[in-house]
């Protein structure tokens, strides 16, 4: 959303080069401090292992739209798995 704002780009259509765009800003950008935050050191950047898994989320969130938008509401369930847990944590309801 930071990446959008800074070059004011409509979030909920990118396009090619603006996703590529994105995934260049990821890795040359440093990461953010949060609040209250005080950095030691030098800045910290992500790598490119990073902006890839970002790439997918935001990939997978556009084929999501994109199913939604087309009426498919029903194949969206297919591109997610259950994920069964054999131990779960105290208080985890499994419902």
């Amino acid at each position: 959303m930071s990446y959008c704002r800074i070059r004011r780009l409509d979030w909920w259509a990118p396009g090619f080069l603006e996703l590529v765009g994105l995934q260049r800003w990821l890795v040359e950008t440093p990461v953010p401090l949060r609040a209250g935050q005080v950095r030691p050191g030098p800045s910290r950047y992500r790598s490119q292992g990073t902006a890839h898994a970002i790439m997918t989320v935001v990939g997978e969130f556009r084929a999501v739209r994109c199913c939604a938008r087309l009426g498919v509401g029903r194949q969206t369930g297919l591109l997610s798995q259950p994920k069964l847990l054999r131990f779960t944590p105290p208080g985890f309801d499994t419902g």
